[in-house]
């Protein structure tokens, strides 16, 4: 049996900022948090609780930066696994030497999205969930949040449940008739197995219809402003981003005939399509 490997990799945005946080997951995780972080009481010793002390460097045994550590041991943490993080000073560089530091120790560096797939595969969410997480990050409106929120609450997961299982009840009933056809049938059977299959596929229809509604708020609208030279759809452009970002001029061909810009509010997400034609271009 392959031997579970120990991930690590950056949490938060790879950008100067107040604050940058790696996580690492697996079976070294103790190890890791025990050789590499200095403090009065180590993380391992006090889970769940942010402790503050020293990131130590590998390879050389120096400090790299004052950081918080916490330590959440599986099964109850994010991935199922043994789970560290690290909260410090969130300079790039000093990314970069910690990370260093842990490849250096044997932790290997996460593939995009690692994380949530060993959530997955040890059972902490099922593939809708792990899905809503990437619907998450990438939101760009409140209602697109709420629904994708709702998914990873396991929303969407009850319906696929809710269609499913009649679905399976059926599918039991009809191999057992199968394999005693001698028995005989059942009318008022037959008719909880119509009104099952009926069920199931009514709420296979409603799911169905959200799905534009659905992709709209995931997506956004497309809206296209075309027009003649000056009639005024940089203006509109403007007025619906609520800021300028198309020149308005009298002058006439003093701007791209062509350019997409997005818009967004509390609700839903728009992209922005602005086009110009000529007179001669229209004939």
């Amino acid at each position: 049996m392959t031997e579970v490997s120990t991930i690590g990799a950056l949490a938060t945005a790879p950008a100067p900022a107040g604050l940058a946080v790696i996580r690492v997951s697996g079976p070294r995780t103790k190890v890791a948090l025990r050789s590499l972080f200095q403090s009065k009481k180590n993380p391992v010793d006090d889970p769940r609780r942010l402790i503050l002390g020293d990131l130590l460097d590998f390879e050389t045994g120096q400090i790299i930066d004052k950081a918080l550590a916490v330590y959440m041991p599986g099964p109850n943490s994010y991935t199922g696994e043994d789970v560290g993080e690290f909260q410090f000073h969130g300079s790039p560089r000093l990314v970069e030497r910690i990370l260093r530091s842990l490849f250096a120790f044997g932790i290997s560096p996460a593939e995009p999205g690692e994380f949530t797939k060993r959530a997955f595969l040890n059972g902490k969410l099922d593939l809708v969930q792990a899905e809503a997480i990437a619907a998450l990050i990438s939101a760009t409106s409140d209602t697109a949040l709420r629904i994708a929120g709702e998914q990873l609450k396991g929303r969407f997961s009850d319906s696929i449940q809710l269609i499913g299982e009649p679905l399976r009840d059926v599918l039991a009933e009809i191999e057992a008739t199968l394999d005693f056809p001698e028995e005989p049938i059942d009318t008022k059977k037959s008719d909880t197995l119509r009104l099952a299959l009926e069920g199931s596929r009514d709420r296979l229809i409603e799911l169905i219809g959200s799905y534009s509604y659905g992709h709209v708020v995931r997506e956004g609208f497309r809206v296209l402003l075309c027009g003649p030279p000056n009639s005024g759809k940089s203006s509109i452009l403007n007025l619906i981003l609520g800021r300028p970002r198309a020149l308005v001029s009298d002058i006439s061909g003093n701007h791209p005939r062509y350019n997409r810009r997005a818009g967004r509010d509390a609700r839903l997400s728009l992209r922005l399509l602005r086009l110009s034609w000529s007179s001669r271009e229209r004939r």
